[in-house]
């Protein structure tokens, strides 16, 4: 694990959600990531993958 004062965040996410209509999709989503690391993101289908991207 690196240093806190050597992380480098390439991307932050806070606190989103999003709704089709009245059906909610995304609540409350968090994560971060720092530069040079992956992420997979997994779920059934509808479950917001793409709508998070």
């Amino acid at each position: 694990m690196k240093k806190e004062e050597e992380r480098t965040v390439a991307l932050k996410v806070e606190n989103v959600s999003f709704y089709y209509g009245a059906r909610r999709i995304l609540e409350n989503i968090r994560f971060s990531a720092e530069k040079g690391d992956f992420i997979g993101i997994i779920g059934p289908n509808g479950s917001g993958k793409t709508t998070l991207l």
